[in-house]
């Protein structure tokens, strides 16, 4: 009998009106034990819960969307002993849940929790002072994916960061970046950079499975160099719908520690919540941080 420690946020896309935290507590229990349930009420209290709470328990589930998630590893990483996570995904977008086939229906992705296998992860280190679980993001739409409304998300889903995208294109610009991939340097002009352990991104730029491995020690590191063309944007689309990017404007490779070097400050999206950053960011790869159930 495994004790499980229940995180909801009740907030959280397709929880809204629809289930609580009583029904999936109930579902949990078929495991034996009823989990002790904790619902966040603000940002950082899911991480606040783990770090309290999570060492005394064996499994600790989230049940939200991507920043829950994030949230609730964030807090793991923490840990001396660091229990096993356990994802019930429930927000908007769901990327990561998307990129290990969890089940998108609530009361089968608790099953799952029952019922699955543990599987080593690895997770990003920002900067020394935050992590993410799947991507760490910059440039054109990253804006969009903390800014769409909570109220707008709830009504249309995904939509609403595409939506909030749109209202923001007339303001894209490059920032210039120099980037140091693994010891290689470039310099240049970037619309768009994601630094990611996932094959879908945004639930727009969809990766190939077979060049993602969640537990290698890598990350996938793409990069969209600023269009001067009009023939440059249908060649980057056709690059992104085809999941071929060997085009000149794309730079896409593998890493395990990035750095990036801007004159401004630019602002981030990790796992989709937003970070101010700073003039110098390095990102590293943590290998097999967490173990997830899949």
């Amino acid at each position: 009998m495994r004790k499980i420690l229940l995180i909801v946020n009740p907030n959280a896309g397709r929880l809204y009106s629809k289930i609580n935290e009583k029904d999936i507590a109930g579902w949990l229990s078929a495991g034996g034990e009823r989990p002790e349930v904790m619902c966040t009420g603000a940002a950082g209290d899911a991480t606040r819960f783990v770090k309290q709470l999570g060492s005394e328990f064996d499994i600790v589930v989230c049940c939200g969307g991507d920043g829950t998630l994030n949230e609730v590893v964030s807090g793991v990483m923490t840990l001396d002993k660091k229990p096993v996570i356990g994802y019930i995904p429930a927000g908007t977008t769901n990327d990561f849940a998307t990129s290990i086939n969890l089940p998108k229906d609530v009361q089968l992705a608790a099953k799952r929790v029952l019922e699955g296998t543990p599987k080593k992860f690895d997770v990003g280190k920002f900067n020394d002072s935050r992590y993410f679980t799947y991507v760490a993001s910059f440039g054109a739409f990253t804006e969009s994916s903390y800014e769409a409304p909570r109220s707008l998300k709830k009504v249309l889903g995904h939509l609403a960061y595409l939506l909030e995208g749109i209202k923001d294109i007339g303001n894209i610009h490059p920032c210039h970046v120099t980037i140091t991939v693994d010891g290689t340097v470039e310099e240049g002009d970037y619309l768009f950079g994601a630094i990611s352990n996932s094959t879908s991104i945004g639930g727009v730029v969809k990766l190939d499975k077979s060049v993602v491995d969640f537990s290698d020690g890598l990350f996938e590191v793409m990069l969209i160099r600023n269009l001067k063309k009009p023939a440059e944007l249908h060649k980057l689309i056709y690059a992104l719908t085809s999941q071929n990017y060997n085009e000149q404007i794309i730079t896409f490779k593998s890493a395990s520690e990035i750095v990036l070097e801007t004159e401004e400050i630019m602002p981030w999206s990790l796992d989709g919540e937003y970070e101010h950053g700073s003039r110098k960011v390095c990102i590293r790869n943590v290998r097999e941080a967490v173990e997830i159930i899949v």
